[in-house]
């Protein structure tokens, strides 16, 4: 109970919260638990025990962990050195995976450390039980007694000699130097009592010969060279293939005395040969070995128990994975793959010609084989509709609500193009892509008066896609001025959504007849006939506003509540599990009614992060798709003008997710301007690089929240203008542009106001209706008033700003403070 002389009637809840804390929780031990907190370090604590009392003493200091990236940032800098270590590579965004994340790893570590323990205590009782074990030793060869198998005169010691011409194709670097001789080896000096050769055995045997899962093998870079690797607990040394070395610019140098080597069928090998340091690649990470000469034909190299322990490694035979210490004391995991299998990359050889020198040449295609997709059956909700998931489409779309037209301008005469020539082997393929298209309906035999040409492009996968050339056609038609959606507001719609499916129409642009009376406009001639399309095709120019205007038709109910469409690709984002599975039921029923048909391999269900129009989207936000990046990060130098313009066009799609972006692209943005020589000079390679770097940096960005308050930060310079748009401590986006011309004769109050006047002008459908706050940066100091008087006295153009403002948001705070990352 609080006692106190105040009249309790009259006190107010601050009043009363600061009496209670005053007398039973006072500042100082409140001072101490939050610097327990900021210090807190494991020690002897286990990840459970650790994240609990993260937990509790974070409420003391909750700026200290104001969002879930601090909370995040601030638990790993607690964990052990040897778990955050390995914890970090992940980049993970949430605490809760951090925490599931760091017992995985704990929990990895305590059944390495126990696989030790329980091999040191094996080892002990071994040793103490072939001490004491009874009865003479007999030989496996013979079966006498008084010798062992290696020391049988009986067996058969098969030795690997290479020869002076063998051994200088393997090593380059010592050619001319005679290889010592045998008595050589075995003795430390010269002319010293010969040593007797050492022994070392490998157990490993042809892959062919095991079973897939029997082996821990995978694929490593062995001086920049990929190679098959074994990890053979079995193998005293560690061991590369004399035909694999023949490739590699390596160095042998010979061993200090002989290694006889025992093979698993009984045999040996004697070898006489070693690289010392030879660098390797596991897992990305570089290590260093000595690798022994021999000649072995199942793998590249084999890693034996010279390296497993001395790195303390630990085998995990059922998920073939390998756990091993590194230089810096921390733990890494090598997965190799379970199921790997060399199968022959050519399968058949296409033709065979000779040529004036006697020799035959091949001339062959490779190709990978795709991965194998899921069956509909195991996809809930999905399974219900396999109609919906057609191989091929069945037939001709239906005549719907409005087909496909082409309007021309008045006046146009029908155009007529002859074909081009094409080789042989394009016109084989013509001749089958025409059948397919016939027997499918999609073309027919025509008279028309119209004809265009056709050709072949190249796809990825080396196969041809045939195209026809509708340009002169698309110059004489009328444009359909339906508008595509904008990126922006598509994403806009995404308010913390925790579940999504994808989903793909099957050629999406046949799925839409064309108008009876313009089926004639789309002929087009070949070697064989005249033909024209009954459906529409991609490259007519109205084809993609036509396309989008029949699916907003179809899903108009859903638009905007859980339904994003965009062309032929279709979002589906729902907040719980149960309301995805009603929503995806709606979404494809509404497909099954309209005949319309998607591609199973290209669709994606039932995800918690998902890609779509080259963004990733989750419940955290909108980030880059790293996929899509991967295109900016491998660009090439730009050589001229156009280059540099197609680099930024793709960069500039990113460009919400950049600060800064048009005060970093403006050396390059100059190039493009006219009358300007291409000169590619330090800044702007140096803009080319930061812009790489930025993209690959990129941080998330939260979608909007409806109803609450907007922070918007803005700030000038000489070179541009920059505003962030935030939203609960989090950035919504990024936005900036270079001045123009007149624009660089104001001064800074002036463009402090233009900043914002820029801002008001891109942001302003998100936050109408909703609280905003504005921090110019160089303004700070100044109040409304003189604001107010700046924009009425020296920029006429902007008075108008105040009332907007008063119009669409309730409330306009004058903010205080700099903006973040100026």
């Amino acid at each position: 109970m609080i006692k106190t002389t105040q009249d309790v009637t009259k006190m107010v809840w601050m009043q009363f919260e600061e009496l209670l804390l005053s007398n039973y929780f006072p500042e100082a031990v409140r001072r101490q638990n939050r610097a327990e907190f900021i210090h807190l370090v494991p020690r002897n604590m286990t990840v459970i025990e650790y994240a609990a009392k993260f937990t509790q003493l974070s409420r003391y200091a909750p700026n200290v962990v104001a969002d879930e990236q601090m909370r995040v940032e601030q638990f790993q800098e607690g964990l052990r050195l040897n778990i955050r270590a390995q914890v970090a590579p992940f980049m993970l965004r949430t605490y809760s995976e951090v925490v599931a994340r760091a017992l995985v790893i704990e929990r990895e570590m305590e059944e390495a450390q126990r696989l030790r323990s329980k091999n040191s205590r094996k080892q002990e009782q071994y040793s103490g039980a072939t001490d004491s074990a009874k009865g003479p030793r007999r030989c496996y060869e013979c079966g006498e007694v008084g010798h062992l198998m290696r020391d049988c005169p009986k067996f058969q010691r098969l030795e690997f000699q290479p020869s002076q011409q063998q051994f200088q194709q393997m090593n380059p670097r010592i050619q001319g130097r005679q290889p010592q001789g045998e008595g050589n080896f075995r003795q430390g000096k010269p002319g010293g009592k010969p040593e007797q050769a050492q022994q070392g055995r490998f157990y490993a045997i042809g892959s062919q010969n095991a079973e897939s899962n029997a082996l821990v093998e995978g694929m490593i870079l062995c001086f920049s060279t990929w190679a098959h690797v074994l990890f053979d607990p079995g193998a005293t040394h560690s061991f590369i293939s004399a035909s694999f070395a023949s490739m590699l610019d390596i160095e042998f140098v010979p061993l200090h005395c002989s290694l006889c080597v025992e093979t698993p069928m009984g045999g040996k090998v004697e070898t006489k040969w070693v690289c010392h340091a030879c660098v390797l690649y596991i897992g990305g990470l570089e290590v260093t070995m000595d690798l022994v000469l021999l000649d072995i034909s199942s793998f590249d190299v084999i890693v034996g128990m010279d390296w497993l322990t001395r790195h303390h490694a630990v085998l995990d035979c059922y998920l073939k994975k390998v756990t091993f210490q590194t230089s810096s004391s921390s733990y890494m995991s090598f997965y190799g793959d379970r199921r790997l299998t060399f199968i022959p990359l050519i399968r058949n050889l296409d033709d065979k010609w000779s040529r004036n020198d006697g020799r035959h040449y091949f001339l062959f295609n490779m190709k990978g084989e795709g991965k194998k997709m899921t069956t509909i059956d195991c996809i809930p909700m999905v399974c219900e509709f396999a109609d919906v998931f057609p191989k091929e489409l069945p037939c001709l779309p239906p005549h719907r609500e409005m087909d496909f037209s082409i309007e021309l301008y008045r006046g146009t005469d029908p155009i007529s193009i002859a074909p081009y020539r094409m080789a042989p082997v394009e016109l084989k393929e013509l001749n089958i892509q025409l059948q397919e298209l016939q027997t499918k309906g999609f073309i027919r035999p025509s008279t028309s008066p119209w004809g265009v040409l056709v050709l072949f492009v190249k796809k990825k996968d080396g196969s041809l896609w045939l195209c026809v050339d509708y340009r002169k056609l698309n110059r004489v038609t009328v444009k359909n001025k339906y508008p595509l959606p904008r990126i922006d507001d598509l994403f806009d719609q995404l308010c913390g959504p925790c579940y999504f499916s994808k989903i793909d129409l099957r050629s999406g642009y046949h799925q839409l007849r064309v108008r009876e009376t313009d089926i004639p406009k789309t002929a087009f001639r070949t070697r064989y006939e005249h033909y024209e399309f009954v459906v529409m095709l991609f490259g007519l120019t109205n084809a993609p506003a036509a396309f989008m205007d029949m699916m907003n038709r179809i899903y108009r109910p859903y638009l905007d509540h859980f339904v994003v469409v965009f062309v032929d690709d279709i979002l589906i984002y729902s907040k719980s599990r149960e309301e995805h599975g009603h929503h995806l039921h709606m979404t494809l029923q509404t497909l099954r009614e309209n005949q319309l048909y998607a591609k199973l391999e290209k669709c994606d269900f039932w995800l918690q992060e998902i890609q779509f129009l080259g963004h990733m989207v989750s419940q955290e936000g909108i980030s880059v798709d790293p996929t899509k990046v991967e295109a900016v990060t491998k660009w090439e130098r730009p050589k001229n003008v156009f280059e540099v313009r197609s680099f930024l066009g793709l960069a500039g799609y990113y460009r919400r997710f950049v600060e800064n972006f048009a005060r970093i692209a403006c050396p390059m943005t100059r190039l493009t301007r006219k009358g300007v020589n291409f000169d590619w000079n330090d800044r702007c390679e140096e803009s080319f690089q930061e812009l790489k770097r930025r993209l690959t940096t990129a941080s998330v960005l939260i979608t909007p929240i409806r109803g609450e308050r907007y922070t918007v930060y803005c700030d000038t310079s000489r070179n541009g203008l920059g505003c962030v748009l935030m939203q609960r401590g989090r950035v919504v986006a990024y936005a900036s542009r270079q001045l123009k011309n007149h624009e660089q004769n104001y001064p800074t109050h002036d463009l402090e106001l233009a900043a914002i006047v820029f801002a008001l002008k891109l942001w302003r459908p998100l936050y109408k209706g909703a609280a905003a706050r504005f921090a110019p940066f160089h303004l700070q100091q100044l109040g409304p008033y003189h604001l107010i008087y700046c924009l009425c006295g020296t920029v006429g153009p902007w008075v108008k700003v105040p009332k907007a403002l008063e119009e669409d948001t309730p409330m306009w705070v004058y903010g205080v403070g700099p903006a973040p990352g100026f």
